[in-house]
C-alpha cells in the first residue's frame, strides 16, 4: 500500500513538473504503473490511512521511484536519462518531496512492446508513459494500473500545481463512466507552438 501511495503521488507530481519545463510529449496519456504488484489495483482500497505519512508534500524517510522515460535516438540528442530536465526534476522531487528519482528508459518507437515485456518480468517503472490508451486499458484489465480515482481528492491539497496546470477536465478526462475509474491522466502541451515559418537564403540572395 506505501508504495501505491507513493506511485501516484509521483505520478502526480512528475507530470506537474514535466509540463512545468515544456518536456511532456503532445497529448500523452500517463498513466501510474506499478512494477510487478498487479494484486494492489483494487479501487475499493482508501488511501487515506496513509495521509499521516507525508508532512507538508514531504516523506519523512527518503523514498525511490522509477519512472520511465523515452529515448527517441535522436542523433546529437541528450542523454534521455541525464539532462537539465531531468536532473531539475530529481533536484526538486529530493528538496521538496524527499523522493529520489530514478530513470529508465524506453525506446519511443517501440514502447509498447517493451513495457509489455517489463511488466511480464516484474521490471516495469512504477510511472509509465505511453501514448496509446488501449494500452493503459489492457495493463488495467490485467490488474497492473492504479486506479487513481480515490487518490485525485484525497491528495489534491498536496498538489496544487497539478491542478491548477491541468485543471478537473484533463484529470478526468479518461475517466470511465460506468465504474468511475481513471487509469491514466492526460499530459498537457506547455508550448502549443506547431508550425515554424522560415525564408529560404538563395531566393532572398537570387
Amino acid at each position: 500500500m506505501k508504495k501505491k501511495v507513493l506511485s501516484v503521488l509521483l505520478a502526480a507530481a512528475m507530470m506537474a513538473s514535466l509540463a512545468a519545463c515544456a518536456a511532456a510529449p503532445a497529448a500523452a496519456p500517463a498513466p501510474a504503473a506499478p512494477a510487478g504488484d498487479s494484486g494492489e489495483a483494487a479501487a475499493a482500497e482508501a488511501p487515506a490511512e496513509e495521509a499521516g505519512e507525508l508532512v507538508d508534500g514531504k516523506f519523512a524517510e527518503t523514498r525511490t521511484i522509477t519512472v520511465e522515460i523515452y529515448d527517441r535516438g535522436n542523433d546529437g540528442g541528450s542523454d534521455p536519462e541525464n539532462n537539465d530536465y531531468t536532473r531539475w526534476i530529481q533536484q526538486q522531487m529530493l528538496e521538496k518531496h524527499n523522493v529520489e528519482v530514478k530513470y529508465q528508459k524506453v525506446p519511443r518507437w517501440t514502447e509498447v512492446d517493451d513495457i509489455n515485456n517489463l511488466l511480464a518480468a516484474g521490471t516495469a517503472p512504477d510511472v509509465c508513459v505511453t501514448y496509446s490508451y488501449p494500452t493503459v486499458q489492457t495493463y488495467a484489465d490485467m490488474g497492473g494500473v492504479i486506479d487513481l480515482a480515490p487518490y485525485l481528492e484525497t491528495y489534491k491539497d498536496e498538489l496544487p500545481n497539478l491542478w491548477n496546470w491541468l485543471g478537473e477536465t484533463n484529470l478526468y478526462w479518461d475517466r470511465d463512466p460506468s465504474t468511475g475509474n481513471v487509469w491514466a491522466v492526460e499530459a498537457k502541451l506547455a508550448n502549443m507552438n506547431r508550425v515554424v515559418t522560415f525564408i529560404r537564403q538563395d531566393w532572398l540572395d537570387a
